[in-house]
């Protein structure tokens, strides 16, 4: 009897503290997770502050079309980070000017990525895999995302007004649009002076952390490395109207990098099927934190912003110029 007993107080004491436990285990994995956009927004700084302008969102590598070698996926706006980020080691290691410096698949770097991890792109509190086969290279994904612009909730819908936006092709048709009105954009680079909202005004990283429900009800990732690395960019050439990729004339793929159309927080898979998850250029905002996720802004300070954010005004802070009086938020 008395054994009961004390297993029976030492059960009460768990219940009583495991939820405990758990929030403070929480906390500091939130707070973990700020410190790395805060080393983000400082070495965004650093950048600017050494080229004039923050790095490219990613760009691709043209190659001799003539010869039938079509352009190749060069690099993510991560790796422009890593000298700001004490990665120096890592980033002169890597081959940059070979064309496919991005592609694991047939570009040079897969060898020495291969299960490298880069702790400042990572939040504690993901439970998505961070190291994930790419082709025979097992390849870190990072736990947040470049912000490109903002788009319409739908392609025909006129709830935010952009029109900077380019559609990209698959699965048989139009899978979203991406735009070129925010920071950090494919194939080119912005300024501090290309953000007449203001830089405390403005996202330029989010975290995109968490995996989605598809249709069939099946846990699946949409983050913005996955399922290609931490590394890779784009494969489409050209800017604003004429972002395309070469064979289709139309973007195809571009990884690392979102354009907002959904509300902070999804958790429910917009498209179907896993090859139109691969190309989707609208990655949600989602963290496993409770009530919402953290977010970068240009001028190097970081918010947590909550799942019950209005989605115009995500939108319009992932908007350099749109002109909108936003207040506090």
């Amino acid at each position: 009897m008395e054994l009961l007993v004390v297993i029976a107080i030492i059960a009460l004491l768990l219940a009583l503290i495991l939820p405990a436990v758990q929030q403070a285990r929480e906390a500091a994995n939130r707070l973990s997770c700020q410190n790395n956009l805060k080393q983000m927004g400082l070495a965004l700084q650093n950048y600017h502050g050494t080229f004039s302008t923050f790095p490219i969102g990613g760009f691709v590598q043209p190659r001799n079309v003539s010869t039938g070698q079509f352009p190749q996926a060069g690099t993510s706006f991560f790796v422009g980070l890593l000298p700001y980020v004490d990665q120096n080691p890592l980033y002169t290691s890597l081959n940059l000017s070979t064309p496919g410096s991005g592609d694991l698949s047939f570009g040079p770097n897969g060898p020495t990525v291969k299960d490298v991890r880069v702790s400042p792109y990572r939040c504690p509190s993901s439970t998505l895999a961070e190291i994930f086969p790419v082709f025979k290279y097992p390849a870190f994904m990072p736990s947040y995302i470049g912000i490109s612009g903002a788009a319409p909730s739908t392609p025909v819908a006129f709830d935010f007004p952009e029109t900077r936006l380019r559609n990209f092709s698959a699965c048989s048709g139009v899978v979203g649009q991406m735009s070129w009105g925010g920071v950090l954009v494919a194939n080119q680079v912005t300024s501090m002076n290309h953000i007449p909202d203001g830089v405390s005004n403005t996202i330029v990283i989010g975290e995109s952390s968490a995996p989605v429900i598809d249709s069939a009800g099946k846990s699946i990732r949409m983050d913005g490395g996955y399922p290609l690395s931490w590394l890779r960019s784009t494969d489409s050439g050209g800017t604003g109207a004429s972002y395309q990729n070469v064979s289709s004339r139309v973007p195809t793929r571009c990884f690392n990098l979102t354009t907002v159309r959904h509300p902070l927080g999804m958790r429910t898979a917009p498209v179907n099927g896993s090859f139109c998850q691969t190309v989707y250029p609208h990655r949600p905002l989602n963290s496993e934190h409770t009530g919402g996720a953290g977010a970068l802004l240009c001028d190097g300070s970081v918010r947590f912003l909550s799942n019950s954010m209005d989605v115009f005004l995500l939108k319009c802070l992932s908007t350099r110029d749109d002109g909108f009086q936003i207040g506090e938020f």
